[in-house]
């Protein structure tokens, strides 16, 4: 969330200066060799900044859309002459001080989820060309279903897996949020700080921050933003000792706007808050803080030298003078709820014993004596000034020993090496784990369920013997909720024999499906669909149209947190040859609807998968043959399944649409309303129904005809 207005208040003033960067063409053009710039990257926002908006989240995971988008952002740096330091990715987020805020954005997710499938609630199949349904495609698949985006459950360790493994970048997961990892280790190496995140306005960077969305970016040439905390410091007349403090009053993740901000507003200005600005806000916050700055004689303070003072600490005399000023009452502030209205005569009567006070602290400053606070009975509330350390300490700067990656624990070092699910420091720390909200059917149970074995497992591992699990649990059920699970000490990963050509977390994931499949929802067309997806990836662009079904959603949900699962386990490694596969959602889809009726019925699985991708599947070269066969095969039998159930329903249509099918217009959609458009509509459709008896019938006619028996044009 970042912090309220603060954002929106420095692209509004003249506080962020330009910056160019291009690679030399000789040492001596680059001032007779000077060490190159260097960034440290906010993972995280990153892999946000090229998806949302570039990339069709609520068609599923399109990573190696996201491979392509990321190769292209890291070779147009290292082309300017720009090294990429560090890459810093989110590790836990299991923090109890931030638990309200996590399961509120987890609940906003899974409604976003809720609404982006309501199509497919309604039918069971959609048929998309190039990416958007065939009947609306001049509207935005996202635009019309979900308003918050949700990243696909994979992106973020798949993109840290080909930024270390492909491109050669160096990469590290922070115990929890990167931020402060992300400033510390661009001071550690003399850089600049990257990210798409208003906490960074405050973190002391020394060379600058650079916001993601600023960057402009061509061969050899990157022009940018970049933001330095004195510049501000000058625009908001406060000095930076006290920007902790700002963003706990204007409201951050830990601190709710209302414990400071509305009452600030109350006392320091004659508009209300609702009908203020978050930018005029800033600086109406601002101004008030500069005040009481000065009026408590805390000006003394900021030529103090804070090095390796903690930002809290540095800030604390501040905040006992707003919550006193302010006369901050607990129960308001814990329950962090709107306090209640003040009158006229109560405002004046405050205004002028605190115009009494200034000039006292005054005259005790000129005199040169410590001033004699008095209280009026009233008493710094100890938990409000808990409730806003906590705020503060989010922009304490972890120290530099901290960077390196744990050498006495091999379960915290392959977490802080990117090489396990970052929800094992939660798991470590709190013994707790946020199961991230994934596109899923939300009628159905939660793709979490059918893969607890795996994650048991992993548990068992790090020596837990019970975990509280934080996701959605019931089905139809939109709630994040919490599961006490208990852990088995007897639960391990069993080595196996696994295939060198075949994923391991592919295999081991399928096989723990198969396993604890107790109502028959696994069908061999799901399984076999998933194996071709990881031989041979089918991207969104590559295919003219895609056969998006309800089912198959679940599925790729079920596989992708099986998945991860899987990936939580510290000690994998002996098995883990090539990481967590990428397996497109679209490609899935397309491999699931020419094979979905194409499975034989009473034929061994092994001889079934040969003979459907023999006969629906010919362009395979012979190895990726042997891998998917393979593949299917391992899953079989570490499942320890007699057969995979055939897919016995059938869904309709079976054919998929056409190359170029006919896109129905606006103008065609608007006609479902008035009798005189009625009228018109039922007259082309008559029109339409003579003209189609009399040309003969073709697979392209069919497939349009079927597309318009869906009747999906209400929805769109």
């Amino acid at each position: 969330m970042g912090i309220k207005g603060l954002g929106g208040y420095v692209l509004h003033s003249p506080v962020l200066r330009d910056i160019a960067f291009r690679r030399p063409s000789s040492p001596k053009a680059n001032g007779g060799g000077d060490p190159p710039p260097v960034v440290v990257i906010d993972g995280t926002s990153l892999v946000c900044g090229q998806y949302f908006g570039k990339i069709e989240w609520t068609l599923g995971g399109q990573y190696h859309a996201l491979f392509d988008r990321i190769d292209d952002f890291v070779a147009k740096l290292r082309s300017a002459g720009v090294d990429i330091g560090m890459v810093v990715f989110d590790g836990g987020r299991g923090s109890p001080a931030k638990a309200t805020e996590r399961l509120a954005r987890d609940t906003r997710r899974t409604e976003s989820i809720h609404h982006a499938l309501r199509a497919l609630r309604a039918d069971p199949v959609v048929h998309l060309r190039n990416g958007v349904p065939v009947s609306s495609t001049d509207r935005s698949y996202a635009r019309v279903f979900a308003r918050d985006n949700v990243l696909p459950l994979l992106a973020a360790p798949l993109a840290l897996q080909h930024l270390r493994d492909t491109l050669g970048v160096p990469v590290c997961v922070a115990p929890g949020e990167a931020d402060g990892h992300v400033a510390a280790w661009a001071n550690r190496l003399g850089a600049y700080a990257m990210a798409s995140d208003s906490d960074f306005y405050v973190l002391d960077v020394h060379k600058g921050y650079i916001p993601l969305d600023s960057l402009s970016m061509a061969d050899g040439l990157v022009q940018a933003k970049v933001f330095t905390r004195p510049v501000l410091a000058r625009s908001l007349q406060l000095h930076p000792r006290w920007f902790p403090v700002l963003a706990c009053a204007l409201g951050n993740d830990y601190v709710d706007e209302r414990v400071l901000s509305q009452r600030i507003m109350r006392v320091a200005s004659a508009s209300s808050f609702r009908n203020t600005t978050l930018t005029a806000r800033v600086r109406i916050v601002a101004d008030y803080l500069a005040k009481r700055v000065r009026e408590a004689g805390l000006k003394r303070l900021e030529d103090e030298d804070t090095a390796g003072m903690p930002p809290a600490e540095a800030a604390t005399p501040l905040v006992e003078e707003i919550l006193r000023h302010l006369h901050v009452s607990p129960p308001l502030v814990v329950a962090q709820q709107a306090p209640s209205s003040t009158s006229k005569a109560a405002l004046a009567r405050r205004r002028k014993a605190e115009k009494k006070r200034a000039e006292k602290l005054a005259a005790a400053a000129e005199a040169g004596e410590e001033p004699d606070e008095p209280t009026n009975g009233t008493s710094v509330p100890s938990p409000t000034l808990d409730l806003l350390t906590t705020g503060m300490d989010e922009y304490t700067l972890p120290p530099l020993a901290a960077l390196d990656p744990p050498a006495n624990d091999p379960a915290l070092a392959a977490q802080a090496a990117g090489r396990c699910w970052p929800g094992l420091a939660d798991v470590f720390a709190y013994r707790v784990l946020y199961l991230p909200p994934t596109l899923e059917d939300t009628t159905l149970a939660s793709p979490w369920e059918l893969s607890w074995p795996l994650r048991e497992a992993a548990y068992a591992a790090v020596g837990a013997s019970s975990v509280t699990e934080r996701g959605r649990h019931v089905c139809s059920d939109l709630a994040i909720g919490s599961r006490d699970r208990a852990v088995s000490p007897r639960a391990f990963l069993a080595p196996i024999d696994i295939p060198a050509s075949c994923s391991a977390g592919l295999v081991r994931a399928l096989a723990c499906v198969l396993r604890a499949d107790t109502r028959g929802e696994v069908s061999l067309d799901l399984v076999l669909a998933t194996a071709l997806a990881a031989a041979r990836n089918v991207r969104l662009t590559a295919v003219p149209a895609v056969r998006y079904t309800r089912r198959g959603v679940h599925w790729v949900a079920v596989v992708e947190a099986a998945l991860m699962s899987w990936f939580l386990h510290p000690a994998r490694g002996s098995e883990d040859r090539a990481g967590l596969p990428a397996i497109d959602a679209a490609a899935v889809h397309h491999y699931l609807a020419r094979i979905h009726t194409a499975v034989p019925e009473g034929v061994e699985t092994g001889k079934a998968v040969a003979e459907v991708l023999d006969r629906y599947v010919p362009e395979l070269t012979p190895d990726e043959r042997d891998v998917v066969v393979a593949t299917v095969n391992a899953a079989v039998a570490v499942a320890g399944v007699a057969e995979v159930p055939r897919r016995a329903v059938k869904l309709e249509p079976d054919e998929v649409p056409a190359p170029d099918p006919e896109p129905v217009s606006r103008r065609a959609r608007s006609r479902s309303t008035g009798s005189a458009k009625r009228a018109k509509t039922k007259k082309n459709a008559s029109a339409s129904a003579a003209s189609s008896r009399s040309r003969p019938s073709t697979p392209a006619s069919d497939a349009a005809d079927s597309l318009a028996e869906l009747g999906l044009s209400h929805l769109f």
